[in-house]
């Protein structure tokens, strides 16, 4: 019984597996996105793993570079009045990061950014700068 107990524990195991993988939306690579979406990439940011915060750390080129391409193809793509939002369904993503650094390479450039920070229940802007909250 211990073997077939093994060999049926393998098959619920291994069709878990199918079906979580057939239930995936997520992409892949970019080459799915512009298959998928038929929309451009303006960038490509790389992941720098969850115990790296990207508004407090001191970028590195390449971290810089990232952000640098995507303001270029921000400016380049031709559109005049620019409103960039940043949104996802999951927390910790790296909206907040992403957002700051995109702000932060746009005045590194001598631009103007107005900045709005939409997260009403949990800022990190206001934590990780000591802001107080507006009140309304």
């Amino acid at each position: 019984y211990p073997a077939i107990g093994g060999l049926l524990g393998l098959i619920l195991a291994l069709a878990l597996l199918f079906v979580q993988f057939m239930m995936d939306r997520s992409f892949k690579s970019e080459d799915e996105i512009l298959d998928k979406l038929k929309k451009p990439i303006l960038s490509a940011v790389p992941y720098y793993g969850s115990g790296k915060n990207l508004i407090t750390a001191k970028l590195n080129y390449y971290e810089k570079e990232a952000f640098n391409t995507l303001y270029g193809n921000i400016s380049l793509s031709g559109v005049e009045n620019r409103t960039i939002a940043i949104t996802s369904s999951n927390e910790n993503e790296g909206k907040s990061s992403l957002a700051f650094n995109i702000a932060k390479t746009i005045t590194d450039f001598g631009k103007t950014v107005c900045f709005v920070d939409c997260d009403m229940r949990n800022s990190d802007f206001n934590r990780l700068y000591g802001l107080e909250k507006n009140k309304v």
